[in-house]
């Protein structure tokens, strides 16, 4: 079975995530050199694809990923809500 929601799998809540603090500060210590060679490539490269993926990623990093919108026609029933022994809402 693949995919989809399933008994035991994924990590147990609360347990630690796999990436170590010592392993983040030592990936840490690349990024300065990381970012220099993005914007390298954002003004040097020699495709524009390339310089526009460069370029995509600066931003990105400084001002965050752009919002997507998303167009949806939801209908549905309102359904009976019991609060307390209390109807709430609904028709």
């Amino acid at each position: 079975m693949a995919g989809g929601i399933r008994p035991g799998a994924g990590r147990p809540s609360g347990s630690k995530n796999k990436v170590t603090p010592e392993i983040k500060a030592m990936a840490m210590k690349h990024c300065p050199a990381a970012l220099e060679t993005i914007v390298y490539l954002a003004a040097n490269a020699e495709t524009e694809a390339t310089r526009l993926a460069a370029a995509k990623e600066l931003l990105d990093r400084a001002y965050g990923k752009s919002r997507q919108s998303i167009a949806a026609e939801v209908s549905h029933q309102p359904r009976e809500i019991v609060l307390w022994g209390k109807r709430v809402g609904g028709d």
